[in-house]
């Protein structure tokens, strides 16, 4: 059997399986409706993994989260128990079903399974350094406070806990040789005392003006600073 036969006969058994599945063609406007509500799809995942990724850094830089990791070993280990996990996995979730989107699309689906995801993963970091710089849920924060916008505000409320580590932010209220005194933005006033082992940036000089990070330890109605960093106002 050559080549030609063997394509005819491919053809007939083809012909064959659709008349007995009863198999119909699909009309133009199916595809490009579907096409049109995948392109929705894919728009709204990535605008909703922008936006949780972009709160992420909004809220860890808010709280002066990043700054941790610079206070050592345990202040890596505050940093992982501060992290916003569930937050962290809808934005991979969203990712991921974004991905599962871009296969339908031609361009897509002849590509490797790693290029679309790194593409998807390279796009939303762009879309959310810029989202980051142009202050987005600062903006999203105020406004929200200003008309009284209930369940975003409760999504920029801050949350606290008790364990022994803590990292704190606020203002300096009294400054002495070995221990500030701070306000935080509720109200909450902390006595931080430094010791021989207390991280500090060489040459760092603290005014009653300045807003620091305090990351450290609850010790008897004090915090004991294990770490202390100097916010822009």
């Amino acid at each position: 059997m050559n080549e030609y036969e063997r394509q005819e006969k491919g053809g007939e058994e083809l012909l064959r399986v659709i008349r007995e599945r009863g198999v119909s063609m699909r009309p133009k406007w199916h595809f490009t409706l579907e096409n049109f509500l995948a392109a929705i799809g894919a728009a709204f995942l990535l605008v909703g993994a922008v936006f949780v990724a972009s709160f992420i850094v909004f809220s860890l830089r808010k709280s002066g989260a990043l700054d941790m990791p610079g206070f050592g070993l345990l202040g890596w280990y505050e940093f992982f128990f501060v992290l916003p996990w569930w937050f962290i996995f809808f934005a991979l979730l969203a990712l991921l079903l974004l991905e599962g989107v871009l296969r339908k699309f031609s361009f897509a689906y002849q590509l490797p399974i790693l290029y679309t995801f790194a593409g998807v993963l390279f796009l939303s970091f762009i879309a959310v350094v810029v989202a980051d710089r142009l202050e987005m849920h600062r903006y999203l924060r105020e406004i929200s406070e200003s008309h009284d916008i209930t369940p975003v505000r409760g999504l920029y409320s801050a949350m606290s806990d008790d364990r022994a580590y803590c990292l704190l932010q606020g203002g300096i209220i009294e400054r002495h040789d070995d221990r500030i005194v701070i306000r935080e933005h509720d109200g909450d006033v902390f006595r931080i005392v430094f010791g021989a082992t207390t991280h500090i940036p060489e040459g760092m000089m603290f005014a009653t003006s300045d807003t620091v990070v305090v990351f450290g330890e609850h010790d008897d109605g004090f915090v004991r600073a294990m770490g202390v960093r100097l916010l822009p106002n």
